[in-house]
């Protein structure tokens, strides 16, 4: 009985010390959840996500060790210097966002032709903004190039405008890997600097999709562009 009484004893004391100790652990428990909750919305507040899940690279039109660019970016040029792309207020409604009509320029062909947007009036157009010197532009490049020879014949046009610092180097690039089947416009840093301005392109690559009747689809990451954006334009 004695010894009975002693383990009884034993276990109360055990309950009573688990007792004691749960509001201590619960207290725990909360400050340490109160500290990850902290250490998240500081996170998140701070973009620490948002800046480790960007899938599409860019590169700043002027580029920080510049293989073939300037190292400043033209200032915009107007119709005093050159004819291929004027400074001039845009009137309301065209613009370079989906929806809006996409603004009209002219530039010269890498071949010396001047050609205007609205010479592909009643052709779905993949604007694509690029440069040879820019890494994530030779990796989207391919990827454009192929969807577009996919769908070709739907009417559909590739005009790239090249940011190279000179034509050389940009039709060096096209030839070389294919790619010199596209419409290619440059005419100049200045000129296609200004066109860049004109469709708010601060980084490269850039594509922008305009419909047959010149109204902006698409303006995104080159990345971004698939099948289903060009198969939705009828």
């Amino acid at each position: 009985m004695v010894q009975l009484d002693e383990h009884a004893k034993a276990r109360e004391g055990n309950v009573s010390e688990q007792r004691r100790q749960f509001p201590q652990a619960l207290l725990w428990g909360l400050v340490v959840l109160a500290v990850l909750g902290a250490a998240l919305v500081l996170a998140l507040s701070s973009g620490w996500f948002a800046q480790r899940n960007s899938p599409a690279p860019t590169e700043p039109l002027t580029p920080s060790e510049p293989v073939d660019a300037p190292t400043s970016l033209p200032p915009p040029v107007d119709a005093t210097q050159t004819s291929a792309a004027v400074a001039r207020p845009i009137p309301a409604g065209i613009g370079s966002r989906i929806g809006e009509r996409a603004p009209d320029f002219s530039l010269p062909s890498l071949s010396g032709q001047t050609m205007s947007l609205s010479q592909f009036r009643g052709h779905i157009v993949i604007l694509d903004f690029w440069a040879s010197w820019c890494g994530p532009c030779r990796s989207t490049m391919p990827v454009v190039h192929a969807l577009w020879r996919a769908v070709t014949s739907r009417g559909v046009d590739l005009v790239g405008i090249s940011l190279d610092r000179t034509a050389s180097a940009a039709s060096s690039y096209l030839a070389s890997n294919g790619f010199d089947d596209m419409v290619a416009l440059w005419g100049s840093l200045a000129s296609a600097g200004a066109v860049a301005s004109l469709y708010g392109v601060s980084a490269i690559p850039r594509t922008v999709v305009i419909d047959r009747n010149g109204i902006v689809r698409f303006n995104n990451h080159s990345a971004m562009l698939d099948r289903a954006v060009l198969d939705s334009i009828p």
